[in-house]
């Protein structure tokens, strides 16, 4: 049997995928959606902005009574379908519950379905709150991302979303240089990228914006130190997911 590649492994088969953290969440999406050889579904449990025009998705907003029959109508030719109830903002939408998410994913709509479970209002580096992430219940996969362009960065509410749960999972200041500790802290912290697994949900840790050698050698060195920490994990992504082209590299447990 030939290896899998790198998105193959990020993914192992699973169907049903919530992204959270920060950095790249939906740019993840599309990237993951674009390269679904079948039917990819794309929705949220929190508010979301519409994907760009360009993505060419099948946009399908409703009520969450009706929302379901309205996803199971959307003709198969179409094979990127949004869907999610009126936002308040002309380009934002509204999340659906976690259980509507469920249920379309038993339905066998789509071959992926990925959820943006989280919101980090553009910033670099999350750590959740209470109540969030918010992953449908059936969820196999949960992808959590940071930047790797917040190391180096001052840590700030202009980098760091949630700033103040930052600093009490990482032991980090106000102005403290974010570094690889800090990263590495928010990985495998039960209150970071951790927080809210049922057993069996896989995580995957994805380092995104990895665009320099510094920053692959920085990337590098967090996958290694998260593995050795963490049984949880079996495998960290080092990605540019926002590229023309988007790129990935997995890096496994040695």
């Amino acid at each position: 049997m030939p290896a899998m590649n790198p998105w193959e492994r990020l993914l192992d088969g699973k169907r049903l995928v919530a992204v959270a953290g920060a950095g790249g969440k939906k740019s993840t999406m599309y990237a993951l959606a674009s390269r679904c050889s079948g039917r990819a579904g794309l929705t949220a449990t929190v508010h979301c902005p519409y994907p760009p025009p360009q993505f060419g998705a099948q946009v399908v907003v409703g009520e969450e009574a009706t929302l379901l029959e309205a996803v199971r109508a959307t003709p198969r030719e179409y094979r990127r379908v949004f869907f999610a109830q009126p936002g308040k903002q002309v380009d934002w939408a509204a999340g659906i519950s976690p259980e509507l998410v469920t249920q379309i994913h038993a339905a066998h709509v789509f071959d992926l379905l990925l959820v943006k479970a989280d919101g980090a209002r553009r910033r670099l580096i999350k750590a959740p709150a209470d109540g969030e992430p918010i992953y449908p219940p059936g969820t196999e996969l949960v992808l959590y991302l940071v930047s790797a362009h917040a190391l180096g960065r001052k840590l700030n509410s202009g980098v760091a979303h949630r700033l103040d749960e930052f600093m009490a999972l990482t032991g980090a200041v106000e102005d403290t240089i974010i570094g690889p500790e800090h990263i590495v802290k928010l990985l495998t912290s039960t209150a970071g990228a951790l927080k809210g697994l049922a057993p069996e949900m896989r995580v995957v840790p994805v380092i995104n914006r990895v665009d320099t050698p510094v920053r692959a050698r920085l990337a590098r060195d967090i996958a290694e130190r998260v593995l050795a920490i963490s049984p949880r994990l079996d495998g960290v992504a080092l990605a540019c997911m926002g590229d023309a082209v988007p790129q990935m590299e997995f890096i496994e447990r040695s």
